[in-house]
């Protein structure tokens, strides 16, 4: 049964492939494209407090994308 609680995640890595860092966040309920959504902004939030501005931002998700 689909409880609807929801998680993001991800892994950023550097333009070797080499891992930077990873996280993972409990979302509690909320849609697929939101789950998206906020993975992307942990990203960014991540990468701006570490002082990286150039960064590329892969999703499988085209509504995220769009």
């Amino acid at each position: 049964m689909d409880s609807g609680l929801a998680a993001t995640g991800g892994v950023v890595r550097d333009n070797n492939g080499d891992w930077i860092l990873d996280y993972n966040r409990f979302l509690d309920n909320c849609s697929v494209f939101d789950a998206e959504i906020w993975g992307i902004l942990d990203d960014l939030s991540l990468l701006h407090e570490q002082g990286h501005r150039r960064v590329m931002i892969q999703s499988n998700s085209l509504e995220a994308v769009k």
